[in-house]
């Protein structure tokens, strides 16, 4: 006999055999018999229906997707974590624009531009030390911005006390490149650490990883998800007070207004994959 476990996430139904386990996490499969686990939201959709097959004693558990998600949708290479099951919650949204929307496993986050700075943040509480949190995004941005204004897009660390915040993301702005970053609050830079232009790594799918191991806060950026090339490291006291307590993901849209039929002045950074190890 084999015990399987799961999980609950709040709001969300577990089904086995016709029957909602509610709390309970750890389910017998008997050899040579078959249960069916069906996973959905209350509103039933992204449903996921799972059959398991108990094989004769000491051979292996079989498992056959029968429903209309799978995960990861890569691999081994590129495998994608579900951003949208970390409950993420607003620093400046702001009063019009900005928006968040969960769709298929992804997180779209739509930032309007503006004439300076200003960061919208999407942030949840930062695990204990050490942690690092890995990241798969796709960027789109006002198309004639031409260099003059940047546009950014992707993590950050930030001290809830302070409003101080250090930003590693990618950046729009007479090419496309990475750039590590510190900033006062969501209005006001400070200083850049590192800004790299024209990085050739970059594919349709952008990868970027900070870690803090409780002395250092490491920049890193991947073209795999894997395989991470350190492109900062910096004390996590070298501008917060005492260190970051919150993590996020975030964009900044600097482009100029555009005008036409054709015109959109939005950042668009639609969301993969969001690892915490």
């Amino acid at each position: 006999m084999a015990n399987l476990v799961f999980t609950q996430i709040a709001g969300e139904v577990i089904d086995v055999n016709g029957t909602n386990i509610g709390a309970r996490s750890t389910i017998n499969v008997i050899p040579g018999t078959n249960i069916t686990v069906l996973g959905s939201d209350n509103a039933g959709s992204d449903r996921v229906d799972l059959t398991i097959t108990g094989g004769a004693a000491g051979t292996p558990i079989q498992t056959v997707n029968a429903g209309t998600v799978t995960s990861p949708p890569f691999g081994p290479l590129y495998q994608f974590t579900d951003p949208t099951i970390p409950s993420f919650t607003w620093v400046n949204q702001g009063t019009t624009g900005a928006a968040v929307a969960n769709s298929n496993q992804t997180t779209l986050l739509t930032v309007p531009n503006t004439a300076a700075h200003n960061w919208r943040m999407r942030v949840i509480t930062a695990p204990a030390t050490p942690y690092k949190i890995s990241i798969a995004f796709q960027m789109s941005f006002p198309w004639n911005n031409g260099g003059a204004t940047p546009v950014y897009a992707g993590l950050v660390m930030r001290e809830s006390s302070t409003g101080k915040f250090q930003a590693f993301t990618s950046i729009g702005a007479g090419g496309f490149g990475i750039i590590s970053s510190k900033f006062t609050n969501e209005t006001t830079f400070a200083a850049n650490y590192q800004l790299q232009q024209q990085v050739s790594w970059w594919g349709p799918v952008i990868w970027l990883q900070m870690a803090d191991n409780g002395t250092n806060i490491t920049c890193g950026i991947s073209g795999d998800g894997l395989n991470f090339t350190t492109f900062t490291t910096v004390s996590r006291t070298d501008f917060m007070l005492t260190g970051p307590n919150q993590v996020g993901f975030a964009a900044n849209n600097l482009a100029s207004a555009v005008a036409g039929t054709f015109a959109d002045n939005n950042l668009y950074m639609r969301l993969l994959s969001w690892k915490q190890t």
